[in-house]
């Protein structure tokens, strides 16, 4: 006869990446800015119009 255990998994509802970012005191408000060699101007003319689209 053999017998079988069934027990919930240890790591559910356990996400790497959002705890370890939550741990670094990265929250929801935040956003990554990712920019390479651009004109200063350039950079703040491709914000602009990134927020007005946004809101």
């Amino acid at each position: 006869m053999s017998e079988s255990f069934q027990t919930q998994a240890i790591h559910a509802g356990y996400d790497p990446l959002v705890n370890g970012r939550i741990a670094a005191g990265v929250n929801d408000n935040l956003i990554r800015l990712s920019i390479g060699l651009e004109d200063v101007n350039d950079l703040i003319a491709d914000l602009d119009q990134a927020i007005a689209a946004a809101y």
